[in-house]
């Protein structure tokens, strides 16, 4: 066993750290004042008393039949009994805390995985809802050309309007996805 003087007397036992403190147990008195309210005096018993700060807190004091000294074989069998059980309790716990770990570990990569998959999966949801408004939007332009043609209404600003629809349902296609000049930076998912 070993002992350590930083911060408080400490005892070292199977590497465990146990904080004592010897003092002497003294006996309290209350007395009037002049003033006539009561206060504490302490008075020395001659008993000493050996305390153990950590938890489980406990402490060992001269009795009658025993002196505090008589009992050292007792109080370092207690703190190597109490060292084992708190390194046991320190085993148990770090297994414990590595097992909460890993498990913590598999939840945060089953949920990154699953934000992944449900993000492409929107991807798909939002492509198709596109891909079918650009190619409606396809079927619009060749019924408005069919029909003008028909009516012998097909003019050059006609001509020029269905070019550019047609450049702007390429831009719109996600199979396609035609650079615009004028619609770059707007986000095609946004329309």
């Amino acid at each position: 066993h070993k002992y350590s003087n930083y911060n408080g007397l400490r005892f070292i036992i199977h590497g465990e750290y146990f904080v004592l403190r010897l003092r002497e147990i003294d006996r309290r008195v209350m007395e009037k004042s002049e003033y006539s309210w009561q206060t504490a005096k302490y008075y020395p018993t001659g008993k000493l008393c050996l305390k153990l700060e950590n938890y489980p807190r406990y402490e060992w004091t001269d009795v009658k039949t025993i002196k505090l000294e008589d009992r050292l074989a007792a109080i370092v069998a207690y703190l190597e009994i109490s060292a084992k059980r708190k390194t046991k309790e320190r085993i148990e716990n770090e297994i414990r805390w590595a097992e909460n770990e890993r498990r913590r570990k598999i939840e945060e990569e089953l949920k990154q995985r699953r934000e992944k998959e449900l993000n492409q999966f929107k991807a798909v949801i939002s492509n198709s809802s596109r891909w079918q408004k650009s190619m409606d939007l396809r079927n619009y332009i060749l019924a408005v050309e069919k029909n003008a043609k028909e009516r012998n209404q097909f003019t050059n600003e006609l001509k020029n309007w269905l070019q550019w629809i047609k450049d702007k349902a390429g831009w719109y296609d996600p199979l396609i996805e035609k650079e615009d000049e004028l619609f770059e930076g707007i986000d095609r998912d946004s329309i």
